[in-house]
């Protein structure tokens, strides 16, 4: 009759005398299985990817195949995982598409997930909201990056009756709100293909729902975007950081168009931290009571009017400025010291919020330096109509608006 030796009961092992085997009681056979199990398990399940990126094109002018064509470039592996929507006019589709690697430049190739027709005045950020959430609803793991891709449809919107720079701003901010709701988590990098949408009006406006956007603050070449050349670089470094993505994207953009300098082509592009955005804010406000106070004295407003405004650089036929070019000719022309001290904080603030600029073929007077630092503003000569203008978080959260009143009271004769 077999004897048995127990022991260490806490653990219930008992050891068989007659040949030394271990017998372990059922209640602890189990536990050791699903503690086994569920190791394996995970390494079974396929890794949530990286970063997952949408590409929503609202393309009336039927440029988009080409874009989508350089997304199909990009070495996906694992790494990262891309879906477009391509709201077609000419065709009245709307297709999102799986984008899987294929080198053909004359089709594309990917799989289509899901196909419907455009209805009749269907409202392109209303499409862009219901394809972001179908696609970022269900991200729990990893980045989120949202391309939105169309030239005209915010401030420059051919489309409107009329015209008004600021037609649609309320409407992708509701839309973007509602992404962020549906998702449970902010855009880790908001990029805009798309003319003049790095402004401050815009970045301001969007900045609740992203951690960093990225944008022109000038047209887009017409050459269109080299996503792959951009991201490809990216991918093969596992670069997971969106503030370092960021960068990298900005200067794969740069690396793209700087040898096309010499044909006279521009493009600008800058990625910016939207949590600098309130010492912005501060630094901008403090910058401007100091002007308000020196350009009390004619010298100063004289100086302002003749030689700042008149050197600013400008975008879309004038109506913008550059933000920092502002700062450095305010801190350059106006000898106040305390406008001075004001200036050359405000421009700190926007080198702090500023991630990567890339300004090429906008070479300023002086050689070799550019004047195109990243973000613009709204400042139109002649005066403008401020339709809209109101409404937005700048307004808000600065005192721009207020400058702009005064600076035209004194300056120059209103239009309206």
């Amino acid at each position: 009759m077999e004897k048995y030796i127990k022991y260490n009961t806490k653990n219930r092992i008992s050891i068989n005398k007659k040949d030394g085997r271990i017998n372990l009681r059922p209640y602890f056979i189990l536990p050791a299985l699903l503690i086994v199990l569920f190791s394996v398990i995970p390494s079974l399940a396929a890794e949530a990817p990286a970063w997952t990126y949408l590409v929503f094109f609202n393309d009336p002018d039927h440029k988009a195949p080409r874009e989508i064509n350089r997304l199909e470039n990009i070495c996906q592996g694992d790494f990262i995982k891309i879906i477009a929507m391509h709201m077609d006019a000419k065709s009245g589709l709307k297709t999102a598409y799986g984008i899987c690697q294929d080198a053909d430049p004359e089709k594309i190739s990917s799989p289509v997930l899901s196909s419907a027709k455009i209805n009749a005045g269907e409202d392109p950020v209303r499409a862009f909201y219901d394809f972001a959430v179908k696609y970022a609803a269900g991200i729990k793991d990893g980045s989120l990056m949202i391309t939105f891709y169309d030239r005209d449809m915010v401030i420059n919107n051919k489309m409107a009756e009329d015209f008004n720079h600021w037609k649609n701003v309320k409407n992708m901010r509701s839309a973007l709100e509602k992404i962020v709701r549906a998702t449970g988590r902010p855009v880790d990098i908001l990029h805009f293909d798309a003319n003049n949408f790095q402004c401050l009006e815009l970045i301001y406006e969007f900045s609740d729902f992203a951690v960093n956007i990225i944008g022109s603050e000038e047209l887009i070449p017409e050459c269109g975007t080299p996503y792959d050349l951009m991201i490809n670089p990216i991918i093969s470094q596992k670069i997971t950081a969106s503030q370092r993505f960021s960068f990298l994207f900005v200067s794969g953009w740069h690396g793209f168009f700087k040898p096309l300098a010499g044909s006279g082509i521009k493009a600008t592009l800058s990625a910016v931290k939207t949590a600098e955005l309130p010492m912005v804010s501060e630094k901008m406000n403090i910058m401007i009571e100091s002007l308000t106070a020196a350009l009390n004295e004619n010298k100063h407003r004289d100086i302002f009017v003749s030689s700042v405004i008149k050197k600013v650089r400008r975008y879309l036929d004038g109506q913008f400025i550059d933000a920092f070019d502002l700062g450095r000719l305010i801190n350059e022309e106006i000898r106040d010291q305390n406008t001075e001290k004001s200036s050359r904080e405000f421009l700190a603030s926007l080198t702090n919020a500023t991630i990567k600029n890339s300004a090429v073929g906008d070479l300023g007077k002086i050689p070799i330096t550019y004047n195109s630092f990243g973000m613009s503003l709204y400042m139109p000569v002649p005066a403008p109509k401020f339709e809209s203008y109101d409404s937005l978080a700048i307004v808000k959260q600065t005192g721009w608006k207020a400058f702009l009143d005064y600076f035209y009271s004194f300056s120059l004769q209103r239009t309206w």
